[in-house]
Parts: C-alpha cells; structure tokens; sequence
C-alpha cells in the first residue's frame, strides 16, 4: 500500500469516528436533558424489538472471547512443557464463557434451567472448536495477537460495566416509582437506601459494542482492509438497535445507552494504539517501510523454524537483511 492510500484510508477513518463521537455526544446532551421524557415516549415492554435485544444483546462479546481462546488453544507452541495444561486452561475458558452467557440470558431463578444453560455451553464450545480446527495454521497465528487484544477489550468491557453498575446505583425506568421520585441524572450516585438499581450503564448494549474490537482485524489480516470503514459503520448501526431495544423494554435511559457504546469504543481505538501503533505494524511494516521491533522478532522466530516455508510470505524474506535494520 502506497503511502498515498494510506493518507486516504487514515483521513477515512478520522472522518468516520468524529461523526460517531458528535453522534456520541448529541445523544448524551439529549439524553442529559431529556432522559426521562424519552423513556415514557418509546416505553413498550412488549415490543418484539426490546425482547429480542435483550436475548441477543450480549451474545458478541461473549462469541469473540470464547473464539479467540479457541484460537489460542490452536496457537499455542505443543512442545513446551505447559503445553497441556495451557490446553486445558483455554479449553475451559471457551465453555465457561459460553455457560456464563446462557446462564445470564436465560435469567431464571429456578435451578433446572440454570443447570440447561450450563449444558447449553456444551455444543456451543464443541462448535467453536470444529469452526477454528478448520482455519489454516498461518491464520491462526495471524489471529493470536487480535485474540489477545479483544479479549482484553470484552473482558474490560464487562468488568467496567459491572463496577459502574454497583457504584451507581441508577434506577431502571421500569422499576421507578408512579412519581418518578427516584429518579436521578447519570452523572448521579443513587443515594437512596433500599432503592439501588443496575440501569447506568447498559451491558446488552456494551456487550453488542464490543464487536467493535473486530475492527482490529485488518492490521493482523491485510487484505480485509477494505472491510474495516463498513465494519465501524455496521457494528455501530447494530449497537444503536440494540440500545433502542433495551430504552422501548424500560431497562435503560438514552445516556445509560451511549455511555455503553462509547465504553467499548474507546477501549477498542486505546487497544489499536497501544498493541499496533506503538509497534509500528500494519501489520508488518510502517508508513516509511521500516518493521516494528515485534514483527522483526516474529520473524526471526518464524524464520528460524520454518527457513524453507514457501507458502508463507515471512519466509521468503531474507533473516539477514531485516536483521541489519
């Protein structure tokens, strides 16, 4: 890619994520005004809408987790030692982060169909393995640093919205009293005694969000490129019907919604500097040709495992040569 397009792909993404971030901000302002009366306008506990995004809502973060530890299990070098432990390690992973998404959405207090949702994360981790066994071993290790970093973006994105639900304390629209007394803004704790909800933030909507993490696919994958501006575009779209599903169920107020969009955003776009920025891939070179310090590593180890690999590109490039750099 010449540097050209690369300016024009830069400038593309600047302008996309700006009128997300004014989209972001209006909404907040909105939301900050008018929060309230919003809520009673769209308020339809039986709206298909709200019931099916609160099924499918936090089904992303949990899908993208438990096929990125499908990929490190795959990834992970079977001549160390640890080899069958770390195995074990990821392979328990991918089934609790399938149990752990049935058990929150079938949300029952009845020990039977908590014990189903359990079960359900069987087939679903049976499913993930056969998908991911299928993928070429130069994809998977081409995926080991994305899964590496959408996990930390979906776990972050979880754990964030968890702690800000137990700090805030914020009253669901649904469980408001007929005065609307308990009431409060979103830059509000909840102080009231015995009235505590969990409504700020959203986490159907910041789970959804977090598929923004495959964004991030592109610079471990080049030739999806193209895809990425469509993909922003897309997985923003899809959040912003989720967010309408859960304010029409009662379940969240228009800030609580945007708030979670904007959480696993901005953790996705901090992921990107950090992980690939900072290391000058993209994924194997910078804007002046030169390679990042951890892909010369990365090939050098290829390199020397695999010297006469013709089907992979790292390859055929010469070790002494990027050595010198």
């Amino acid at each position: 890619m010449d540097k050209s397009q690369s300016a024009k792909d830069r400038n593309s993404l600047i302008t996309v994520y700006t009128l997300i971030l004014f989209a972001l901000v209006t909404a907040l302002i909105v939301g900050t005004v008018a929060d309230l009366q919003i809520s009673q306008k769209l308020y339809n506990p039986s709206s298909v809408l709200g019931k099916v995004m609160g099924i499918i809502g936090k089904l992303p973060a949990f899908c993208i987790m438990g096929f990125c530890f499908a990929v490190l299990f795959f990834a992970r070098d079977k001549s160390r030692p640890a080899s069958r432990f770390m195995g074990a390690a990821y392979a328990i992973a991918v089934y609790l982060v399938f149990a752990l998404f049935f058990y929150d959405a079938f949300d029952s207090r009845h020990d039977l169909i908590k014990a189903l949702a359990l079960v359900c994360g069987l087939p679903a981790t049976a499913l993930v393995f056969y998908c991911t066994a299928r993928l070429k071993s130069q994809t998977i290790d081409k995926l080991v640093k994305f899964s590496v970093t959408a996990i930390i973006v979906c776990a972050f994105t979880i754990l964030f919205t968890l702690v800000l639900k137990e700090v805030w304390g914020r009253v669901r629209y649904v469980d408001l009293l007929s005065d609307h007394s308990l009431f409060t803004r979103w830059y509000e704790l909840n102080r009231e005694e015995g009235f505590s909800g969990d409504s700020f933030p959203s986490g159907h909507t910041a789970c959804f969000a977090a598929a923004f993490v495959l964004t991030l696919l592109p610079n471990c994958i080049p030739k999806l490129r193209r895809y990425k501006l469509p993909l922003i575009a897309l997985v923003f779209a899809l959040s912003c019907w989720v967010a309408l599903g859960r304010i029409v169920q009662g379940r969240h107020f228009l800030t609580d919604v945007t708030i979670s969009i904007a959480v696993p955003l901005a953790a996705t776009l901090a992921m990107e500097l950090i992980a690939y920025r900072f290391d000058n891939d993209m994924p194997y070179f910078n804007a002046d040709g030169k390679m990042g310090k951890l892909t010369r590593a990365v090939l050098c180890y290829r390199a020397a495992r695999q010297p006469a690999a013709p089907d992979l590109p790292y390859a055929q490039i010469d070790i002494d040569d990027f050595l010198g750099q």
